[in-house]
């Protein structure tokens, strides 16, 4: 059997977390890779797969292990690399973000209970020291959705004031396969091209011009889709219209309808 000292000859660990065995290998003799690390039923401590026996160790000593011979980066290292990755998403991050970099469960759990993260919702958190932005809910479900997500329909409306609309959930478009569902949030599934996005600090928006086709084919009332319009088609009164229309006829009837009618109550045709 192997001890825990032998392990500093071998360079090349692969730790892989995945889902405890119903038996962990403990028997002296049953082939298993070297290496390989199965968690605890309990998530308190690991079984070090070495050789033909497991031998367990605390997670802290892994880490230690980790750092000493340069195959993890050092504490500062993983700071800054968090810091970098929250001052592009206003101060937040997911907990996947954090493994990813490197803090596992464990140390995410002891940084929430020390106070150096704030749980804002399961699986995210934030910076206390980041100032609080104006658009934290939006920033909060881009990072819910694995920056899948792009602020549409009746937030889109509210954020760029194109009509008196006050929505009390934050709606989002987001990919076909997508499957996640939440409270506060309406998902809308959908392809958008890259011309129909524009990108905010840590969200994205829909264009006015793609807000506009959006609503078409929502349920906004009639008459806070002529608001829209009317806005929409400002920059360019005798072009935004006619495309408009185009666009909401390649949408189907029933939007190319409502346009047409935004657009006549608008006095744009």
């Amino acid at each position: 059997m192997e001890c825990l000292g032998d392990l500093r000859t071998r360079l090349l660990w692969r730790f892989t977390y995945e889902q405890p065995p119903k038996r962990p290998a403990r028997e002296r003799g049953k082939a298993v890779p070297v290496g390989k690390v199965c968690p605890d039923q309990f998530g308190k401590r690991q079984h070090i797969i070495v050789g033909h026996a497991t031998q367990c160790i605390r997670i802290s000593d892994i880490c230690k292990i980790y750092i000493a011979y340069g195959m993890a980066p050092s504490r500062p290292d993983l700071q800054h690399k968090l810091r970098r990755l929250a001052a592009i998403q206003s101060g937040h991050f997911s907990a996947a973000q954090a493994l990813d970099l490197g803090y596992s469960y464990p140390t995410q759990s002891h940084h929430t209970k020390r106070g150096n993260w704030h749980r804002v919702a399961r699986g995210i958190y934030r910076l206390p020291e980041w100032p609080v932005g104006d658009h934290d809910d939006l920033v909060r479900w881009t990072v819910w959705s694995r920056e899948l997500g792009v602020v549409s329909h009746d937030t889109a409306i509210s954020i760029r004031d194109l009509a008196d609309v006050n929505p009390s959930t934050v709606h989002l478009t987001v990919p076909p396969g997508f499957r996640a569902k939440a409270r506060g949030v309406i998902l809308h599934h959908g392809k958008l091209a890259d011309d129909d996005v524009w990108d905010r600090e840590g969200y994205r928006i829909t264009t006015p011009f793609r807000t506009a086709i959006d609503s078409a084919a929502s349920d906004l009332s009639l008459e806070q889709l002529t608001e829209v319009v009317k806005n929409v088609s400002k920059p360019a009164p005798q072009a935004v219209p006619k495309q408009l229309r185009q666009a909401a006829e390649r949408r189907g009837h029933r939007e190319a309808l409502r346009m047409e009618r935004a657009l006549r109550q608008a006095g744009l045709l």
